[in-house]
């Protein structure tokens, strides 16, 4: 054998004579039956133009004469097995990516038949140009790191030929939310809430808000919160997630005073009278004299007159129905204590 068997071009065999009479050796062929003359005198090298190739599988095995006719014994055999073809097997378990704009995949490749010593590549183009060749060649049939995209795997042993693998890698849709913040209606009240919706992603989304930031459902409405800062993360099955931050705020407490306060000119003048002033809560504002019933409040009343001597409660609301009431006093007017002498 002057040459190794491969996929396409087979093998060269060399067959050479001595002894005898020397001279013109010839080889018996037996694909014709019958004696050719040795091209080199002593040897001849197969494939020839009388013993047609190329030459793969088989069992090679020949005899020769000298000039005298005298014949050899049959000469040693050559045999070759066939080279089975080969095969690449990709295996895309892992060719997944998790998370939009992660670099996670991992293709595993695996090579068998063929002559062996097996070199893998990657492209990123179908023609396998050298320009698209993004890794390889390698011994080892891996590939890390990969982000979204189309990856075609090749795998070289020698001069067999094997189709390249195509291996689409696609990521999930992007995670996006929208979200809705109700801040606390009432200074002091603890009755504020956050609403956050996710989308995209994977589906199968959990919510946790902080301080319990490990304890994840599937409720996405958190209700009757304290003013303060949040931090809620949104996830999908998948583990990707958005980390959110809030902040919920409270209005001032509603306070209320009295900017100017008039008593009875006389006892039983009933010409007594005050002015508030509001400020904080949520403004605009309704008043209510002695009374706390819905139907008696009146919007943007801030002046009170023709009050008997007494004192009076006003009760206040403001936009969001949050309260508060302040006390004033009208005292009696001066008593002249007049007595008629006849």
């Amino acid at each position: 054998r002057t040459s190794a068997l491969t996929c396409l071009t087979g093998d060269e065999l060399e067959l050479r004579a001595n002894g005898g009479t020397g001279g013109a050796y010839e080889y018996f062929n037996p694909l014709t039956s019958t004696w050719i003359a040795m091209s080199g005198g002593n040897s001849e090298v197969f494939p020839n133009a009388n013993f047609a190739g190329p030459l793969f599988d088989g069992t090679y095995q020949f005899r020769v004469r000298d000039a005298n006719l005298c014949e050899s014994l049959p000469s040693n055999e050559i045999t070759e097995d066939p080279i089975m073809p080969l095969t690449l097997a990709v295996d895309t378990s892992a060719a997944v990516i998790n998370c939009t704009g992660e670099s996670t995949a991992i293709i595993f490749a695996e090579a068998d038949g063929g002559l062996g010593n097996y070199q893998f590549e990657l492209y990123t183009d179908v023609s396998l140009s050298v320009a698209s060749r993004i890794a390889g060649p390698q011994a080892l049939g891996e590939f890390r790191g990969l982000p979204q995209g189309d990856y075609y795997v090749n795998v070289i042993s020698g001069d067999c030929p094997v189709s390249a693998v195509h291996v689409p890698i696609v990521e999930p849709a992007p995670l996006t939310y929208v979200d809705e913040v109700t801040n606390v209606s009432c200074s002091g009240d603890a009755n504020g809430a956050i609403t956050v919706t996710l989308s995209g992603g994977a589906g199968g989304y959990q919510y946790a808000i902080s301080p319990n930031l490990d304890q994840f459902d599937d409720e996405n409405v958190f209700t009757d919160l304290a003013p303060g800062d949040y931090q809620i993360i949104a996830q999908d099955q998948n583990g990707c997630f958005e980390l959110l931050e809030y902040t919920i705020t409270q209005p001032d407490p509603i306070a209320v005073d009295t900017v100017s306060v008039l008593h009875e000119v006389c006892q039983g003048s009933e010409d007594g009278s005050f002015e508030i002033s509001i400020t904080g809560g949520t403004a605009p504002y309704r008043t209510s004299l002695n009374s706390n019933a819905d139907a008696d409040y009146v919007q943007d009343q801030f002046m009170f007159d023709s009050l008997a001597a007494n004192t009076y409660a006003v009760f206040v609301k403001d936009a969001l129905d949050c309260e508060s009431v302040i006390v004033v006093d009208i005292e009696p007017g001066v008593n002249l204590n007049a007595v008629v002498t006849p």
